[in-house]
């Protein structure tokens, strides 16, 4: 089988879940006609930096085999030969952004310095989306030097700019007042037998109009307030553990989800609530049961990036680096609100304060 057959043959299996024999089919393809790119696909494949040796050995120019032995070399903690891989790697392609950035970290790594991570913020965008997560890790690794109380970024939501921001964000409060007033309306027509419920109703409508503008507090005491009129409303169970949870009330959201995880309608949700458990395990430090439920809530959440963000982080602590990279990759490629610079940006300013 010729170099590149065995190149598709592999990319192909791997797709199907046969990585096995992905391997193998590289392993005898690089055997019959040794080609660096093969070796190169074997070494990723298999986590096997002498592959990427053995691709600088068959073609000295070929920048991909410098690249992943640099990668390779930060991660078993030899930065001395991820920068000489470096090193090479540019003279081939001087203006490569994901092998400045490479060794922009590995110098990071063997010095201890903030300076060479914070200098390449501008150029992490637009390199690949591994180094971009091994920035973070490196990142993220410091950060808990300095602080180990640290736990990460917090969830920001990602807000539409310029003019078309602003539109959008008049047309949604209009479309505010205008569902708070039908839904009113109806709440009296279809409660008009039962005051209490009408009245439990009529202050979860004003809730979620209260907390769509923004006033979130206010909308929180309307949700307790339809909550004191009917025990077991579902809609201000629900809201008010969410309410909770983005506020980091952890002991009442877990008495609110409790709650509302005893009525039916929270079978619909499943997932938001196992979301929410993970969210209140992790930032009461409970890794184990972070993971358990951030692993059972993930395919519910595949645009959403701080999931994987915070299994990275629960990976990092529990000194899993491959792990770690992983789920950080999977939450950089992810709309997010400038998650990699944000937390340089931190990095910097933790650092400067201890100096």
């Amino acid at each position: 089988m010729s170099p590149s057959a065995a190149l598709r043959r592999s990319t192909q299996l791997v797709k199907s879940g046969k990585s096995d024999e992905a391997k193998n089919s590289l392993a005898l393809a690089l055997k019959d006609s040794p080609e660096s790119r093969v070796a190169i696909r074997l070494g990723v494949l298999e986590g096997n930096a002498a592959r990427f040796e053995e691709a600088m050995k068959m073609d000295s120019s070929n920048r991909a085999a410098r690249f992943f032995s640099a990668m390779a070399s930060i991660r078993e903690g030899d930065f001395q030969k991820a920068l000489a891989a470096v090193s090479e790697g540019l003279k081939v392609s001087p203006s490569n952004l994901s092998l400045i950035a490479l060794g922009k970290v590995a110098e990071c790594r063997l010095s201890g310095a903030v300076g060479p991570l914070a200098s390449s913020i501008n150029i992490l965008s637009a390199t690949t989306m591994e180094v971009q997560a091994m920035a973070l890790a490196t990142a993220e690794e410091m950060i808990l030097k300095f602080d180990p109380a640290d736990k990460g970024a917090e969830a920001r939501e990602v807000l539409m700019g310029g003019p078309a921001g602003w539109l959008f964000e008049k047309l949604d409060d209009g479309a505010v007042i205008i569902n708070f007033c039908v839904s009113y309306s109806l709440n009296i027509l279809r409660n008009i037998g039962d005051s209490r419920k009408r009245e439990a109703s009529a202050h979860v409508i004003k809730a979620d109009a209260l907390y769509a503008m923004g006033q979130d507090e206010a909308a929180f005491n309307n949700y307790k307030k339809a909550l004191k009129e009917e025990p077991g409303n579902s809609q201000a169970l629900e809201s008010l553990s969410a309410y909770c949870v983005l506020k980091g009330k952890w002991k009442e959201a877990a008495n609110y989800i409790r709650e509302f995880q005893k009525l039916e309608e929270a079978k619909a949700v499943e997932p938001i609530i196992t979301r929410w458990k993970g969210d209140i395990a992790f930032c009461e430090g409970n890794a184990d049961d972070a993971e358990k439920h951030y692993a059972a809530a993930a395919d519910s959440f595949r645009m959403d990036y701080m999931i994987p963000y915070r299994q990275g982080l629960l990976r990092l602590k529990a000194k899993d680096a491959a792990g770690a990279e992983k789920h950080f990759a999977q939450a950089l490629s992810r709309i997010n609100p400038g998650l990699l610079a944000e937390r340089i940006e931190k990095l910097k300013a933790i650092s400067a304060a201890k100096i």
